[in-house]
């Protein structure tokens, strides 16, 4: 299934396998008459009423318009996913393994990368207690740097360890500055926590300038295991969605329209994807 939202107790599936929704809809039928489908977008939706029966009628009219569901929920509606990081990552922001960050190695990867293209404006999306923004600064003090992340106690430590720095709390799948806003943007293991990393990679194309590059820093390995942890995440309780290999990730780049996309492994385990906004035509 690639979706579970609940909505007001108002429950939606929606999936891209025909056989898991169908047998969805016909589960759900048995318990509520009401249940109905509808194919969106190469997605079937699901949905049934629960204690607000006007939103479901809401939800039923939204997907004859052909809109997607995520689009009939609210801005800044958290999913059950993006809690469970909230409140996980929120308990582990001062743990002495996450203040030295979690994946440093990389970092010098990723900052290596940046420091070749010259840039003026980053911002780190899913920055975290800031470990990553903090090395970057101390390589290149005069790029003006920005971080959003969903937990709050990770942005009180970002904001202790780069008080001059703009931390924002919010979510990366709707993010709260204007288009065109930076030139740079790095992401350290953030997208597999998304559960819509489409929408997630299309706003970073958006607040991106023309021309401005990403560098993107995942969790991988080989289809067997990315299969098992896939499973596993749905277990664990810190909110993680989905593990991409590269060219998963670059299909959604070069979809959301980037340009110049190339991935490689750091490690085993992980890699970095970069890529560039197309300029002016």
């Amino acid at each position: 299934m690639d979706g579970c939202r609940i909505h007001k107790n108002l429950y939606f599936f929606y999936s891209r396998e025909e056989s898991a929704w169908r047998f969805c809809h016909r589960k759900l039928q048995k318990t509520n008459p009401h249940a109905h489908y509808k194919l969106v977008s190469g997605y079937g939706h699901v949905g049934y009423p629960g204690e607000h029966p006007e939103e479901y009628c809401k939800w039923l009219s939204a997907l004859a318009r052909g809109e997607k569901p995520e689009d009939f929920f609210p801005a800044g509606y958290v999913t059950d996913d993006k809690q469970k990081s909230k409140d996980y990552f929120n308990s582990h922001s001062s743990t002495i393994i996450n203040r030295n960050g979690y994946w440093s190695f990389d970092y010098r990867i990723t900052s290596k990368f940046l420091l070749r293209q010259n840039v003026k404006k980053l911002i780190d999306i899913g920055c975290g207690n800031g470990a990553f923004l903090e090395m970057f600064h101390n390589a290149a003090p005069d790029v003006l740097l920005s971080g959003i992340d969903l937990s709050h106690e990770m942005v009180v430590q970002s904001r202790l360890r780069l008080p001059e720095a703009d931390i924002v709390e919010g979510d990366a799948e709707n993010m709260p500055f204007e288009t065109e806003s930076f030139d740079a943007v790095s992401c350290h293991m953030s997208i597999h926590h998304h559960p819509h990393p489409e929408r997630f990679i299309s706003e970073m194309y958006r607040i991106l300038e023309k021309e401005g590059c990403i560098v993107i820093n995942e969790l991988t390995g080989p289809a067997l295991l990315r299969r098992f942890m896939n499973w596993w995440f749905t277990k664990w309780p810190t909110g993680d969605h989905a593990v991409y290999s590269g060219a998963e990730m670059e299909k959604m780049l070069r979809k959301a329209g980037f340009e110049h996309i190339h991935s490689r492994l750091v490690t085993p385990f992980t890699y970095v994807c970069t890529a560039r906004k197309p300029g002016s035509k």
